[in-house]
């Protein structure tokens, strides 16, 4: 492949959906990866539209099975992490190495970016359109590729904060600038705040900081960088606090307080989630280069 071609990348599901990665370009000093023009959350979502229907959930299941469907969505099948991990590239002989770094910087940025936008449509599926929403979290757990045991909703989760009857007091107590910045920002784009944080909470301060840490290396796009035991860990880590990220969504949506005041918390950097406030509201996905 020479500097000016493009070399398409992509990733297999079983059931007929081949998730188009993007597009890579080398260069003597980089290889650069553009994102594909229809979204990866798109494509998972446009495959499971027509996948045969599932079996609706029990009620007593329903948090446990919500959080594992969001995960597999929305991090694992929506994101750059499916190529990192895809199963069917020969497992790089660095996966599982804690002492070398398998997913570079811009990688991770754009995994970040590229999961909160899933959890963003996926969230505002769930309110406008929740037995739709039902269907194809159903078929997620039957139709996209698992990742392991299914694991119970998080019992103690940072995204519990905004339920303390002291977030009115400590939301007004901020400086006003900080305050007026995140009522702004919470106005613009009320869910991607809320998925922000959910994300950093649930997948970016999880256990791919393991897999993220140490040394650098020569990093292939050939190879699964992502080993079997860290992609379960990653995954059983965001579907239990993304059960509990779901859970807050239902409860706020019956405070009949407006949606962008009800997710405004999350626009403030409060400890928990205070990276995430720094985070794109807008994009879908990221170029990344390589060096």
């Amino acid at each position: 492949m020479t500097a000016s071609q493009a070399e398409r990348l992509t990733v297999s599901i079983p059931g007929g959906l081949e998730l188009d990665m993007g597009s890579l370009r080398v260069a003597p000093e980089a290889r650069a990866i553009e994102p594909p023009e229809v979204s990866l959350y798109d494509q998972v979502v446009a495959f499971l539209d027509v996948r045969p229907p599932a079996l609706p959930w029990k009620p007593r299941e329903f948090r446990r099975l919500t959080g594992a469907a969001t995960a597999l969505v929305c991090v694992r099948w929506s994101s750059w992490l499916a190529l990192l991990a895809d199963p069917e590239r020969p497992l790089w002989h660095h996966a599982g190495d804690p002492d070398v770094s398998a997913i570079a910087d811009p990688e991770m940025a754009r995994i970040n970016i590229e999961a909160s936008y899933a959890l963003e449509c996926w969230v505002d599926l769930f309110r406008s359109d929740r037995s739709r929403w039902e269907q194809l979290a159903a078929k997620a757990l039957v139709h996209l590729p698992p990742a392991g045991r299914i694991p119970p909703a998080a019992r103690v989760s940072p995204l519990l904060i905004v339920a303390h009857p002291g977030v009115p007091a400590l939301v007004a107590s901020w400086p006003e600038e900080g305050r007026a910045r995140g009522a702004a920002q919470a106005l613009a784009n009320p869910t991607r705040v809320f998925a922000n944080a959910a994300v950093l909470v649930g997948y970016r301060n999880g256990p791919v900081e393991d897999v993220h840490g140490g040394q650098d290396e020569s990093l292939p796009l050939t190879h699964r960088r992502v080993a079997p035991a860290d992609e379960r860990a990653i995954v059983a880590s965001a579907a239990a606090e993304l059960a509990v990220a779901m859970g807050v969504v239902d409860v706020l949506g019956t405070t009949g307080a407006p949606w962008n005041d009800a997710v405004m918390p999350f626009a403030l950097p409060f400890p928990p989630w205070s990276e995430a406030t720094r985070w794109s509201t807008t994009e879908r996905s990221r170029r990344v280069v390589l060096s």
